[in-house]
């Protein structure tokens, strides 16, 4: 369970503090740190579609930061970076 801070935090905060913690999810809610519970069901096999791509016969996982283009094997012609879809309006 994550502690409550005593500042809000950025989003650039956030994604210096995110953790490599296998079976955790955190996502950041008008600045508060929030544990997320595992999805499941249809919920869970949509997360897992988005959050990865088959690569010889594995998943790999990607993840996309600041500026970063995102790629994408399904959409390909996509050109977005990551700012660019969060600071959409």
């Amino acid at each position: 369970m994550i502690q409550a801070l005593s500042k809000l935090v950025t989003f650039d905060e956030f994604i210096e503090w995110y953790p490599d913690n296998p079976g955790h999810h955190y996502e950041l809610h008008n600045g508060v740190i929030v544990e997320m519970p595992k999805p499941t069901g249809k919920h869970s096999e949509i997360a897992g579609f988005l959050g990865g791509e088959l690569f010889d016969g594995e998943y790999q996982i990607s993840r996309f930061r600041g500026d970063d283009r995102i790629v994408s094997g399904v959409f390909p012609e996509l050109n977005l970076t990551v700012n660019q879809v969060f600071n959409a309006t």
